[in-house]
């Protein structure tokens, strides 16, 4: 497909025909671009490429979950209008900080490489002894 950029997360659950697109952003000082305005202007053009990709290559899953995963956004005027996108949940601060303990508990229960590098850090943190 041409002019598509690039996607963070594709996932795919084969059973439920469910497709997962998320847009992660990483900024641990806070979500900002340049300004608040630039900021939620630029996940608003990623979700538009989040859903041109689902209507050309997602054809056959019955349902396409568009995701925003953001562990700091600011409170007000981003969080607002990120809110109001239409078909884009929103995984930040306490949500995204919920789903990651949720994630270091199932670490601290496996010891098995998943085959995840991401979770195999969580897996060995949750077992450092001393």
């Amino acid at each position: 497909m041409r002019g598509l950029e690039e996607l963070d997360v594709v996932g795919l659950n084969f059973k439920t025909k469910t497709a997962y697109v998320c847009e992660v952003t990483t900024h641990i000082r806070g979500l900002l671009y340049k300004d608040n305005k630039t900021s939620v202007e630029r996940i608003k053009k990623k979700h538009q490429r989040q859903r041109k990709y689902a209507r050309y290559q997602l054809k056959e899953f019955a349902e396409v979950r568009f995701m925003f995963w953001s562990p700091v956004v600011p409170v007000g005027y981003q969080t607002e209008r990120l809110a109001k996108i239409r078909g884009l949940e929103l995984v930040v601060n306490e949500t995204y900080t919920e789903k990651i303990r949720a994630l270091q508990e199932k670490a601290k229960k496996l010891t098995n490489d998943e085959g995840n590098p991401a979770f195999r850090v969580l897996q060995i943190l949750e077992h450092v002894r001393g």
